[in-house]
């Protein structure tokens, strides 16, 4: 199976079944006065459901996280309570209230509009039908299959959601790869789910809060720096600045041994291309190294965490984005690759919190590109359309 898929693109031919096989259905039926009345409850149910899904996410967002409320604090406090730290309890929040209210908002909205939509529709499709059939042949048959145009949309878009929420919550290698050659779905998800999720409810990605960053005085990171401008080195009197990240130095965070060199060198060794370097390990980071929540918890609370860099989260296989970003460092350098960490602010869907990530230098494009292997579970962030949607105020730490 893992092989089929590897060599078989199953998106595309998906996506497009969504959108061919219902205008062909509208092409091959015959249009009534009944299947118009059909089809136009079935454009505002449709209507209401995308309303719904709006609305049960913004109430959700504001009885749970913007609000104090004693009721609605103990069941988040229940729901949180009872996960394993490997799971995000913003993403459970979520997962359980918005399915619930959804229900309820569509079910107010069908009681509501009942007796309105029987009536207002029954008149509509007569006169719709009426006119239908006074027509040319040719035109009827591009109103057949216009009619089912908002459906195939709606589906395709639909499937294409669930693809991208799949991708985000239950990651998969193979599954990512399909997503990233299907020209159809990178096209839906560019003008579509992309803009929609990059900063909003569906992305909750962990970002550390607090003092990730732990000993940057923050009023003088964020606001001194100019976005995309090198941390500085030494103080305006010549005395050198040493950057304490986790604990840690940045020199010591990017340190590598010989396993990781070794490693590294043979993950790259089948790419030719710089690109394909720099994605190969983006990949195996993304896919090996798990985010270390308890880590997260730790260093969000001010008890610091000794244990940090690129040797610790390739031994441990986890990491926090701090982590993460120090062993793309270490293995770009073994691959020959010119590399940045960077330290920014990351949103996760809640909040903006402090952050790191990488640029990789693509010599055959000229070009430094955004690579974050934290948000990775949440999509593809190497060199993503939109990168600073969701990040902001990046500031180079270092180069190599």
């Amino acid at each position: 199976m893992e092989n089929l898929l590897n060599n078989y693109n199953f998106v595309t031919p998906l996506l497009l079944a969504f959108i061919i096989v219902p205008l062909l259905i509208g092409l091959i039926t015959g249009l009534t006065k009944t299947s118009i009345w059909i089809m136009l409850i079935s454009l505002l149910r449709t209507f209401v459901f995308i309303v719904s899904i709006v609305a049960s996410v913004y109430i959700s967002k504001l009885l749970f996280f913007d609000s104090d409320i004693p009721f609605f604090m103990q069941i988040k406090d229940t729901l949180t309570s009872s996960l394993p730290h490997t799971l995000n309890p913003d993403t459970l929040i979520y997962l359980v209230s918005v399915p619930i209210l959804i229900a309820l908002i569509t079910l107010i909205f069908r009681l509501l509009l009942s007796r309105v939509e029987y009536k207002l529709f029954d008149k509509l499709s007569t006169w719709l039908y009426q006119t239908y059939v006074s027509l040319w042949t040719p035109v009827k048959l591009i109103i057949k299959i216009l009619m089912h145009l908002p459906r195939a949309v709606f589906n395709t878009l639909l499937i294409a959601l669930l693809l991208t929420v799949y991708s985000m919550y239950l990651p998969s290698p193979n599954i990512s790869d399909q997503l990233d050659q299907s020209r159809l779905y990178k096209l839906i998800n560019r003008h579509t789910i992309e803009p929609l999720m990059s900063s909003s409810y569906v992305q909750k990605i962990p970002v550390l809060f607090n003092q990730s960053l732990s000993e940057i005085d923050e009023s003088k990171f964020l606001n001194e720096y100019s976005d995309g401008q090198q941390l500085p080195k030494k103080l305006p009197n010549g005395t050198k600045i040493v950057w304490y990240f986790n604990g840690v130095t940045l020199d010591d965070a990017v340190k590598s041994n010989p396993e990781i060199d070794s490693f590294a060198i043979n993950l790259v060794q089948p790419h030719s291309e710089d690109r394909k370097k720099a994605r190969a390990i983006y990949k195996w980071i993304s896919t090996n190294i798990k985010y270390d929540y308890n880590k997260a918890e730790k260093i969000s609370s001010g008890l610091g965490d000794a244990s940090s860099g690129a040797i610790m989260a390739f031994d441990t296989r986890k990491g926090i984005c701090f982590d993460t970003s120090a062993l793309y460092v270490a293995m770009c350098k073994a691959a020959g690759l010119k590399v940045r960490l960077i330290v920014g602010m990351g949103f996760n869907g809640i909040t903006w919190g402090e952050h790191s990530w990488n640029q990789v230098y693509i010599p055959e494009e000229d070009a430094w590109i955004n690579v974050d292997t934290t948000f990775a579970m949440g999509g593809n962030y190497f060199d993503r359309i939109n990168f600073d949607v969701d990040h902001r105020m990046a500031r180079i730490a270092g180069e190599w």
